[in-house]
């Protein structure tokens, strides 16, 4: 049935993402989120996507520092780790993580106050 497909999917996608697949890094990352064909676990969702980020995709330091910031994922909370996860990220184009920069920035979360 569905589950047996979802565990060949996830056998499938670890076998790509250990060749250095970012594609099936990042779906393995999912399946993690919702527990298709494996047991739900936000650290392997979080080892995944920063094997992406690491392997070189910029909209995953995104998501690197917004589980970082919130400490989730079994991180701690890292303000200074999240905004250099979210600077990778905008260095590499993403400038969505700009966004995510100034919001850190006005409530000084993780990282100096500053309302200029």
């Amino acid at each position: 049935g569905m589950r047996q497909h979802d565990a060949r999917a996830v056998a499938h996608y670890r076998k790509a993402a250990e060749k250095g697949s970012i594609e099936a890094m990042k779906r393995l990352a999912d399946h993690y989120a919702s527990g298709y064909g494996v047991k739900k676990s936000p650290a392997e969702q979080f080892a995944w996507i920063r094997r992406a980020a690491e392997a070189g995709d910029v909209k995953a330091w995104r998501t690197v520092g917004g589980f970082l910031r919130a400490g989730v994922g079994g991180q701690p909370a890292d303000g200074p780790a999240a905004l250099a996860a979210y600077e990778r990220a905008v260095a590499g184009g993403e400038v969505a993580a700009l966004d995510d920069i100034a919001t850190m920035h006005r409530y000084g979360s993780g990282v100096p106050k500053d309302l200029d």
